[in-house]
């Protein structure tokens, strides 16, 4: 058996546990309401634009506070880390375009992926803070 599927047979539907994976195979997704979609955008707003780093967990607390999970391509938490894209303005930064994260959310018996995505892009002012542009789509 698979280490995906032997996953899938095993899977915790608590975030918190470490056999959690949601089935990016499945047909079902969820659309984010319109409510908490706009709670997420509002409390991203809140956070400001300008940090000494980028602020990823600060945003990924406000995601799990309304219980969206970011996930990674195999359906496990997400983990790693972002990098500024370049200067502000500059050529690099505007060729690579925005960072997108996958989303799950609570399907009524488990986890299942989203329709929306966490939209972020980040770049390095002159003065040295990092602009930080972030959202649910």
């Amino acid at each position: 058996m698979s280490w995906y599927k032997k996953s899938q047979t095993f899977q915790n539907s608590d975030p918190h546990s470490p056999n959690f994976m949601v089935d990016i195979g499945s047909t079902k997704r969820k659309t984010i309401d319109v409510r908490t979609k706009t709670s997420i955008n509002t409390m991203l707003y809140d956070l400001g634009n300008f940090f000494p780093e980028i602020p990823l967990e600060m945003i990924f607390d406000i995601l799990h506070f309304h219980n969206v999970w970011p996930i990674q391509e195999d359906g496990t938490l997400w983990s790693g880390f972002v990098t500024v894209q370049g200067d502000c303005g500059s050529e690099k930064a505007n060729r690579q375009g925005p960072m997108h994260f996958d989303l799950a959310v609570w399907g009524g018996d488990n986890y299942v992926p989203a329709n929306n995505s966490l939209i972020m892009t980040a770049c390095t002012m002159p003065s040295g803070s990092i602009e930080v542009v972030v959202y649910v789509s």
